[in-house]
């Protein structure tokens, strides 16, 4: 008999367990992603962490470099896989880092209130991805390097009990069956390679002992899976509503919180460009706009909106004697993939739709579906609008002056907004005698000073807006949300409308527009007295329809299809300043004051203080169990030398510290050896101590089963010998050795 190699196909199974572990943990995604494109990137990532800790490993890297391999792997993993446009030579770059950042930030903020199942943004994929990697390098380090199988198994589980928490209730049953099988399967077969390397077999006994324990716990693993899924179910209790409900996040609310639907638009003009998202009936091009945003938290545009069921004719928000004219239009929504409906702005009338569950929010002008729709898809409907018709001389003469309504609504902006865009702001608009001609110098700024390019970072935060207006190249995105942003800024209420413009106009059919992912669009609407909302284009290479005698930018699309201009009516003059009845107040405009609070606004990301937070907790707990378990270990040794009532425990204390002193050289007293046989084993794998580990053996088999009680000499001469092995332990290891095994939980379990 004698000492073995762990078996390569138990080895090898129960990593192929570990793996399967994690996986159907990440399976559980699907009881928070409302689609699929989460599937691939992140199993994907699951296999490749999985390799890469195991390749680190088997290579005899240790945990500190093993860990920044692993970390370099992951970082050009999430890029490749998500951010490759932002790459040089397939490296990262600044735009990757800036992208990576706004999909995190954004990710986080809308963390807290959306609610699963709900759309897999790619910020929320980049976190997942994040998080197996960790959980993958913990659990194949407690795995395969400290031989822990219960540590090995926390991470994947933290997951699952992750998705248990924020998931709705769609497969529960059968993904918690998956996951409990693969890990009591790679508890067997993780028992069965410390077996194959511990347990002395007789000769020719190792393979059919290790086949009948396999097949043993097989049948074993069969009969727990199925019998936690049978009886787990029909528990008393299992179906009814918790005691105590933990998830608060949309507990008395009458609100509907979506993802901001400006995240998506990177997606659409990049990854699905040629995806016909809608049809639209209508005997004009317009732009067709979903929603607009009214708030900005520093890392993203978005809106929590009151809706009503909507049916017949709509509230409007225009104000009473603004000229309009009337469009109607018929959507045939297809793969749009959202909860808003396209429409013209500003929607007036429902006239016919094939599901009468739709809502309405007037004051943002957004139609939604209802709580029983999971998407827009397949809805179709149509609705007569509103078209404002702008006069460019009633929008000069308009006031400086607001209800108070507008001004708390679209003049926020976060404490800590870009001191450069502020000033940026002021220094285009100075000499502008009003609003609209403000609007308008920030409008041809942009226009005329920066590049369209989908090749950069998503995203339209603090941070984001900074290094946009350095490069000077963006898309729809940051155009958008920069100029509202700035506008509100220098005292301009504003907000961001997403949407798309008219689309492609089909061949026979003049009538029909054929609208796809390409045409997804942003840009800004800014509140003038008397006028209402006006938009505006920013965006280079974008234009809307009938926009041109107030914007003067004329019509462009993606795909260079431009409609003809309507000859302009007799009616279609813009009707004289309307002020509202509301308090008015006159907006500060002072230059100066802006600048110094813009100043003062400036700060580090919130972002980056939350990882710094992280960074400072994780290092001073970190800090702490190290302190904490080393102390526990000296003191306990200690104590077990104080405590022992007379010689015989006084050796055996001595005898079991020296046991623990010799764990980092990997030597461990099993259970089936007796005491001389473990000094003889580790005497041939210390030379130096072989002296001194028979001798201190023989001190200890005495002490324990010998008749009479040890003298004090005896004692003495125990703790020389002890004192000769640690210093043969102090000079075969190495400081990271010693370290390591100082920081392992595991000697303070008895075995």
């Amino acid at each position: 008999m004698s000492e073995r190699r762990p078996d390569v196909a138990v080895m090898v199974a129960a990593e192929l367990f570990l793996v399967l572990t994690t996986l159907t943990a990440v399976a559980g995604f699907s009881r928070l992603f409302d689609d699929t494109s989460w599937v691939s990137p992140l199993l994907a990532a699951t296999i490749v962490a999985h390799v890469t800790v195991g390749a680190v490993r088997r290579m005899g890297r240790g945990l500190l470099l093993g860990g920044a391999l692993s970390a370099v792997v992951m970082v050009l993993q999430i890029t490749w896989t998500h951010y490759r446009p932002t790459l040089e030579t397939g490296l990262p770059t600044g735009a990757t880092r800036d992208a990576i950042d706004a999909d995190l930030t954004a990710a986080w903020n809308l963390f807290s209130d959306v609610k699963a199942p709900t759309e897999p943004v790619l910020g929320f994929v980049v976190m997942a991805t994040i998080a197996i990697w960790v959980v993958a390098y913990l659990a194949d380090w407690a795995a395969f390097r400290l031989w822990s199988p219960l540590e090995s198994a926390l991470p994947g589980f933290a997951i699952f009990v992750f998705v248990a928490f924020f998931g709705d209730d769609g497969d529960r049953i059968a993904l918690s069956a998956l996951f409990l099988a693969a890990l009591i399967g790679f508890q067997l077969f993780h028992h069965l390679t410390r077996q194959t390397q511990e347990v002395r077999w007789l000769a020719g006994t190792q393979r059919s002992g290790t086949s009948a324990l396999t097949r043993a716990g097989a049948v074993v693993s069969v009969i727990v899976v199925l019998g936690a899924v049978a009886a787990g179910p029909a528990l008393p209790g299992a179906e009814q509503d918790p005691l105590v409900d933990l998830d608060t996040r949309t507990r008395g609310r009458d609100t509907r919180v979506v993802i901001s639907p400006i995240v998506d638009i990177r997606g659409r003009l990049v990854d699905q460009a040629d995806l016909e998202a809608f049809t639209v009936r209508s005997s004009q091009p317009s732009y067709w706009r979903l929603a607009s945003l009214d708030s900005f938290n520093g890392q993203i545009w978005g809106a929590d909106n009151k809706y009503a069921r909507a049916s017949g004719s709509l509230p409007d928000d225009y104000p009473v004697d603004a000229t309009v004219d009337t469009l109607t239009q018929s959507f045939d929504i297809t793969a749009l993939g959202a909860v808003w409906l396209p429409a013209a702005y500003e929607p007036r009338r429902i006239l016919e739709v094939s599901d009468e569950n739709i809502s309405y929010e007037p004051v943002s002008g957004t139609l939604i579906v209802g709580r029983s729709l999971e998407s827009s898809n397949g809805l179709s409907y149509s609705v007569e609008s509103a078209i404002p018709v702008f006069d460019p001389v009633a929008l000069e003469a308009a006031p400086n002056a607001y209800p108070q309504e507008i001004l708390d609504r679209y003049l926020q902006l976060p404490d800590d907004f870009s001191a450069t865009a502020t000033a940026l702001a002021f220094e285009l608009t100075a000499g502008d005698a009003n609003n609209y001609e403000k609007a308008l110098s920030l409008q041809n700024y942009f226009r005329d000073n920066f590049t369209y390019d989908l090749d950069v970072g998503a995203g339209h935060s603090n941070a984001r807006i900074d290094s946009f207006l350095e490069a000077g190249v963006g898309y729809c995105e940051q155009f958008a949300g920069s100029f509202a942003a700035m506008a509100r800024a220098i005292g301009m209420p504003a907000r961001v409308a997403v949407g798309f413009t008219w689309g492609e106009r089909d061949a026979v059919e003049q009538d029909l527009y054929r609208v796809r992912g390409e045409h997804a669009h942003a840009w800004p609407e800014v509140y003038i007295p008397g006028s209402g909302w006006v938009p505006f284009e920013p965006t280079p290479t974008r234009g809307a329809p009938n926009a041109a005698p107030w914007t003067g930018v004329q019509p462009a699309q993606a795909g260079g299809d431009i409609p003809e201009e309507p000859e302009p009516t007799p009616d279609g003059a813009a009707a004289p300043p309307n002020v509202p009845e509301e308090p008015l107040i006159d907006v500060p405009t002072d230059p100066g004051s802006a600048e110094a609070d813009g100043a003062a606004r400036e700060g580090v990301p919130r972002w980056l203080k939350i990882a710094a937070l992280v960074m400072v907790s994780a290092t001073a707990l970190g800090g702490l169990y190290a302190l904490g378990i080393v102390a526990i270990k000296r003191s306990r040794s200690r104590y077990r030398f104080a405590r022992a009532a007379d010689n015989r425990e006084r050796v055996n204390a001595v005898w079991t510290d020296t046991v623990e002193s010799l764990r980092p050289l990997g030597l461990e007293h099993q259970p089936t050896e007796t005491i001389r046989e473990f000094a003889e084993r580790a005497g041939r794998a210390s030379v130096p101590a072989r002296r001194d580990l028979l001798g201190l053996s023989e001190l200890a088999v005495e002490a324990t089963y010998g008749p009479r009680e040890p003298s004090d000499e005896s004692v003495e001469a125990a703790q020389q010998h002890r004192e000769g092995v640690a210093a043969t332990v102090q000079a075969l290891t190495t400081t990271t050795d010693r370290l390591k095994d100082s920081l392992d939980p595991r000697t303070l379990v008895s075995r």
